[in-house]
């Protein structure tokens, strides 16, 4: 099962943009407790999104710590917290800069202009 958190976490944020993450918590509690992978798990799934951003970046996991980022914008700028939202952006900007991932700048962009 442990192998198959990585596989989870790189799921978890399009089942948390849709909605569906009640079923993640019961796989992720699954792990052991000392698993640095289920810690992040039910922070997405706990919405605690800029948690699970920086648990991703302690794991080294610079993607899923972008995705992470992603929903912390957006969750920031709905509830009209522009300069969290922005913040979070700028970190996937980085991390798009310095990897190329052309989606993320472009989904990070959406944030950074709603939060200027």
């Amino acid at each position: 099962m442990v192998n198959r958190a990585t596989e989870l976490c790189e799921v978890v944020p399009v089942l948390a943009n849709a909605g569906h993450v009640h079923a993640i918590r019961d796989a992720a509690l699954l792990l052991p407790e000392a698993n640095h992978w289920r810690d992040a798990l039910l922070a997405i799934v706990d919405q605690r999104y800029a948690a699970a951003a920086a648990l991703y970046e302690q794991i080294g996991s610079r993607p899923l710590a972008a995705d992470a980022h992603l929903l912390a914008a957006r969750q920031a700028t709905d509830e009209g917290r522009t300069a969290d939202a922005h913040q979070h952006a700028e970190a996937v900007l980085a991390f798009a800069e310095q990897t190329g991932a052309t989606l993320y700048q472009q989904r990070a962009e959406v944030f950074v202009k709603a939060s200027a």
